[in-house]
């Protein structure tokens, strides 16, 4: 158990380190934004396997209904990391994540659907903010520094897109990046 606990406190400082890593880069505008086509196939995949022990005893599914998106490789990957990491901290073991992509418009919307506790309609704006974390009395979540969801609003607002959320509590949230085609 203390080994676990130990790999579970290390993972997290990880995550956290590389998220003020990446608002930092953000924060001086050293994110290149360079679009091109990516299959969102092998992303997402690569992902999953990336945050497989973060997301063990959850059951992820995958529902692409755009099969691309135009975005920056990297930066999309990573707005793709962020939330279903998020998802995975805010969603008890054996519940379900749904990742899922649609045409919109002319872009590609890619959402990350939990079946978590749900956010309060008062914190609904204020999960986009950096350092802005729910009372871990509200959430019984204590790790994380309150980055990944500011980072991934920063990511598709560089892309030209949009980051939304909705949410009922007690039966989940979706976030869900728009991002727009081609120019």
């Amino acid at each position: 158990d203390l080994v676990d606990d130990l790999a579970l406190n290390v993972a997290s400082l990880d995550a956290s380190v590389l998220h003020f890593i990446d608002a930092a880069r953000l924060a001086r505008d050293e994110v290149d934004i360079t679009p091109e086509w990516i299959d969102l196939t092998p992303l997402v995949a690569r992902v999953r396997s990336k945050l497989e022990s973060a997301l063990g005893g959850r059951t992820v599914q995958v529902s692409l209904g755009a099969d691309r998106a135009w975005g920056d490789p990297e930066a999309v990957g990573r707005i793709v990391e962020l939330l279903l990491a998020n998802a995975a901290r805010f969603s008890a073991v054996g519940t379900g994540i749904t990742i899922s992509s649609r045409d919109a418009g002319g872009g590609t919307t890619i959402s990350v659907t939990d079946q978590g506790q749900g956010i309060p309609q008062k914190h609904l704006a204020k999960v986009w903010e950096p350092f802005w974390r729910a009372d871990v009395s509200e959430t019984g979540v204590s790790r994380g520094a309150g980055l990944g969801l500011s980072i991934v609003k920063e990511l598709a607002e560089r892309h030209g897109g949009t980051a939304r959320v909705s949410s009922t509590q007690g039966r989940g949230s979706t976030f869900s990046v728009e991002l727009p085609g081609p120019r």
